[in-house]
């Protein structure tokens, strides 16, 4: 157990050098000059997840009243990357509204579709997180993981419907159809144009500016947790 909390401590350590603090505020409630946060949504699905895993182990680990400042500071960088977060996920389905096969496989769609993977990733675990106490329920599928796509179900369907006559084409079909809106058609969102702060490197994976919700203005617009 004391080997755990060791580990436990370095990935926090970890986690909160890539969750920055909101950026501090000048007297008039705009932001300082200060450079806005690249946040590396990468590193973080990475180190949120293994800490989310290894947390569920040590659930006092955040709510131990010698460390309520710990629990505080973490809760501030969670509503802060949160809200980029929500920010990020609207622009990327805004940009992959109604788009389906070959449009999909561009390699900026990809990109975006991974990304989207990442971003929704996140803002699962910092919902369990912010609950207090914070909770260590939700499950998530890494965006590295594989997953099985629509097309491989629906040539499976398909073969099924080849050799059983009896089953009627129609139930077939429509399966297949369903699972493709809900992988293709996600909500609809107002395009922006700072889906070009999206990058993707090679090393440090998929990152963003901090721009655009760190002022006072943007505080009330979207969900907290």
């Amino acid at each position: 157990m004391e080997k755990l909390e060791v580990n436990l401590t370095k990935l926090f350590d970890k986690l909160l050098e890539y969750m920055p603090l909101p950026p501090e505020e000048a007297e008039n409630g705009e932001n300082s000059g200060s450079e806005e946060p690249k946040l590396q949504f990468s590193y973080v699905e990475c180190l949120l997840f293994g800490f989310h895993q290894l947390g569920k182990k040590l659930p006092d680990f955040l709510t131990d009243k010698l460390n309520a400042e710990r629990l505080k500071d973490f809760k501030i960088r969670l509503q802060y990357f949160a809200r980029g977060l929500q920010v990020y996920i609207r622009q990327l389905r805004a940009a992959l509204q109604g788009k389906t096969g070959v449009a999909l496989k561009t390699d900026e769609n990809k990109i975006k579709v991974v990304a989207l993977k990442i971003t929704n990733n996140i803002n699962v675990l910092i919902k369990d997180l912010f609950h207090n106490p914070p909770s260590y329920k939700s499950t998530v599928t890494l965006s590295w993981k594989p997953v099985q796509k629509a097309e491989a179900a629906g040539q499976k369907r398909s073969t099924s419907e080849d050799t059983t006559s009896s089953s009627p084409p129609k139930k077939l079909t429509l399966l297949p159809k369903r699972d493709a809106r809900q992988i293709y058609n996600p909500p609809s969102g107002k395009y922006s144009g700072n889906i070009g702060d999206f990058s993707y490197e090679q090393r440090g994976g998929f990152s963003g500016r901090g721009r655009g919700w760190g002022g006072r203005g943007n505080r009330s617009r979207g969900r907290l947790y």
